[in-house]
């Protein structure tokens, strides 16, 4: 984890080093909440991540104690969006996925 503050934000960046996102995965899970509002080659991969922030997204076919319930990283999105913050997702295959949060600096 790695935090920054500037004069007026502050940046929270969360990196793994996994095997990444699975991009096609998640745009199958969008299609089939009837998501997508495009052709899927159309979709750029911060517009793919951003579905994971939604209420109730998941791409476990059934759910477990830990997951599968489409719930967590759009409980953080709101809680991020709450404090005026923002999310963003970056993540490449075989490289790891990385988080980034900026939220404004409160005096």
């Amino acid at each position: 984890m790695e935090i920054q503050k500037t004069a007026q934000q502050v940046f929270v960046i969360f990196r793994d080093d996994g095997r990444g996102l699975d991009r096609k995965g998640i745009l199958q899970a969008a299609k089939a909440k009837g998501w997508l509002k495009k052709a899927e080659e159309e979709y750029e991969d911060n517009e793919v991540y951003a579905f994971l922030l939604r209420p109730g997204f998941t791409t476990k076919s059934s759910a477990t104690m830990f997951s599968g319930r489409g719930v967590g990283l759009d409980v953080v999105n709101a809680a991020v969006s709450v404090l005026g913050g923002s999310i963003r997702i970056e993540s490449k295959e075989y490289m790891g996925t990385t988080f980034f949060m900026e939220f404004p600096l409160i005096p």
